[in-house]
């Protein structure tokens, strides 16, 4: 097996004399050529491990190698790494090319190297023509290619990014979602990815590492998070899912029967197989009037919401335990589908749903009435 490229191995890191960790014991591989996102609630030490990793942060405790080396200590200047912040970072006194070309200069290489660099990373983020101009006269979305490509211009060891798309609207920031993929793609470098946004994560990375209060919750590939989350926080966190509330009753072969005032119902487990228990579906595993069938779970159920969502219809039920549950329709058949206070029953097939134990970190889940 061959070495990561990045590790971060037993990294901690605390404010204020040793208090709350804002990181604490990270054990970490990054990949060559890997896109690893960063995803997490704002305060859950994703930017901070990014800054540790860039040289702006000191880990308190452990080491940050790169290809072997420990660079916990070294300059940030000297670590060979490209940043690439939220709000550009540009100089404004500067035209374009001459942003770009900044790196360069302050390794002191030749003019004709610089300007032939300069003219593939324009063509890079496609800012041909652009070169005289000034940050001010850009757009975001062009600011934000301007920063990069001044990232990627001296062929750094790996890209490091900070919310880069924060700060644009939807359209942009999915045109630029794909454009930095398609970059990665290109020139296979190394991109550690920080954001908030969990759909955004999802469309660009290879693996995800889910953080949570200082700590990974689970490192992964989308599909794996999406599909098999490792708890709760990462079922809530990615994508989307309904939650009810049930207790155990039964249990085998990785799968559990429950039972709430919502009625009986079956899910995998993923971790519960006794007492109370969460179970997860997501919306567009919610079937609208189930048949009946072996491994189906069938609840009442009444509409309370229905929403045009331009590809489905967006309907909003609630359960005879009072929680609700939303499921996506096919818009196809809108005409057919029920309106607000309608009787409808929903349900899932066993393997579509997941059984989690309560979250212990959370307050204590309610009991359960009796059914």
């Amino acid at each position: 097996m061959t070495a990561p490229y990045v590790r971060f191995q037993g990294v901690s890191k605390t404010y204020d004399g040793g208090g709350q960790a804002a990181v604490a014991g990270l054990d970490l591989d990054v990949a060559a050529g890997e896109f690893l996102t960063l995803l997490g609630p704002s305060g859950s030490g994703k930017t901070t491990t990014l800054m540790m990793l860039a040289g702006f942060e000191t880990p308190s405790k452990g080491a940050i190698l790169v290809e072997g080396e420990d660079i916990s200590r070294k300059p940030a200047h000297k670590r060979g790494l490209g940043m690439v912040f939220q709000n550009y970072a540009l100089f404004p006194h500067m035209s374009v090319a001459q942003n770009i070309a900044f790196p360069l200069q302050v390794r002191r290489m030749g003019r004709a190297d610089i300007a032939a660099r300069v003219k593939r990373a324009l063509a890079m983020v496609q800012l041909e023509g652009y070169e005289n101009r000034r940050p001010g006269q850009l757009s975001g979305g062009q600011q934000q290619r301007v920063a990069l490509a001044r990232a990627l211009v001296f062929e750094p060891k790996a890209v490091l990014m900070d919310e880069p798309l924060g700060a644009l609207d939807k359209s942009l920031r999915e045109q630029l979602q794909y454009e930095i993929s398609r970059i990665h793609r290109d020139l296979g470098v190394t991109v550690l990815y920080v954001t908030h946004d969990q759909s955004e994560a999802l469309t660009m990375s290879d693996r995800i590492a889910v953080f949570n209060k200082g700590k990974v919750e689970q490192c992964g590939a989308p599909g794996t998070l999406y599909d098999a989350p490792a708890n709760l926080f990462v079922a809530g966190f990615i994508g989307e899912n309904n939650f009810v509330n049930a207790r155990i009753s039964g249990s085998g072969e990785g799968v559990v029967r429950a039972a709430s005032p919502a009625g009986a119902m079956s899910a995998r487990s993923a971790g519960a197989q006794a007492g109370l228990a969460v179970i997860a579906i997501r919306p567009e595993r919610v079937a609208l009037n189930p048949a009946a069938a072996e491994g189906v779970t069938r609840l009442e159920a009444s509409v309370t919401e229905r929403y045009f969502a331009g590809d489905h219809v967006r309907l909003v039920t609630r359960l005879k335990s009072g929680e609700e549950v939303a499921l996506k329709a096919s818009r196809l058949n809108a005409e057919t589908l029920p309106q607000p206070g309608a009787a409808v029953t929903i349900g899932w097939r066993i393997e579509d749903a997941q059984a989690f134990p309560p979250d212990t970190t959370e307050p204590a889940l309610k009991e359960p009435a009796a059914a």
